[in-house]
């Protein structure tokens, strides 16, 4: 689908830094594993137990937001484009898009781990679109397809 570029096995939090926006609490991605071009990888987000969240969603019995889901994958895909890409846009942002085809299969819980595929659908021009599968010790969790463009902000 992509031009090939050469494979890097693992990008750690503190270089995802530097291709995402994302700071503090909204950095959901710890790492990136498995890159092939702009075609795919996997995101790792380790759901903390001291998250934001956990006090309020739901005192009782903590749930991680669905729509937090939907942002790691949207951030596992732009994380990915930025890599990829980072020498061609490295004074642009990864804007998320859209999202289609959501499927909330099972609840995450603090503590866990979640693993995130993200495979390009398609590329036109500088709109990427992903589908995206975040699992939790091998069962699927959320399904869905993102898209995101590459913005370079007008000086």
């Amino acid at each position: 689908m992509s031009d090939k570029k050469e494979n890097k096995l693992r990008v750690e939090r503190e270089e995802i830094l530097e291709l995402l926006p994302h700071r503090g609490t909204f950095q959901l991605i710890d790492a990136l594993e498995n890159l092939n071009g702009e075609d795919s990888c996997t995101g790792i987000f380790k759901v903390t137990e001291d998250a934001f969240w956990v006090p309020d969603h739901f005192p009782s019995h903590p749930v991680l937001p669905g729509v937090l889901i939907i942002e790691a994958i949207a951030q596992t895909a732009g994380a990915l484009v930025a890599h990829h890409r980072k020498d061609e846009i490295n004074a642009s942002v990864i804007y998320f898009l859209g999202i289609d085809k959501v499927k909330f299969r099972k609840p995450v819980f603090p503590g866990s781990e979640v693993r995130i595929d993200v495979n390009l659908i398609h590329r036109r021009g500088a709109v990427w679109k992903y589908s995206g599968v975040a699992k939790v010790d091998g069962e699927v969790a959320t399904q869905a397809e993102v898209s995101a463009m590459n913005y370079e902000p007008k000086e």
